[in-house]
């Protein structure tokens, strides 16, 4: 399974369960963005945070992690499910090989 697949798979477990905060959640209470992400695949739980991780808002990334994005007091389960979108286009996106410098 793909990063974006883990991802896109978790998105839809929010969507079908609901969103929760300050717990990893299940099918019955809903998700938090780590518990759907750990749900979707526990092997792949790391690469999907590092994902989601890498399409929080700049100013944000490296001080704060899913987990207390999720949290945050005035977070909406709109803004979560649209940084799943961008979290999954990014996981989505080629990359680009490093040129290699000429001697």
């Amino acid at each position: 399974m793909t990063t974006a697949q883990v991802l896109r798979k978790a998105k839809g477990l929010i969507r079908k369960h609901g969103w929760v905060q300050r717990v990893f959640g299940n099918s019955e209470t809903g998700y938090c963005v780590m518990g759907a992400i750990r749900r979707a695949s526990p092997a792949l739980g790391v690469g999907g945070r590092d994902a989601f991780a890498n399409a929080l808002p700049s100013h944000m990334r490296g001080i704060v992690g899913p987990t207390a994005w999720n949290d945050a007091p005035r977070r909406t389960k709109a803004e979560v499910l649209r940084a799943f979108d961008k979290a999954i286009a990014l996981a989505e996106k080629p990359k680009r090989k490093a040129k290699r410098g000429r001697k």
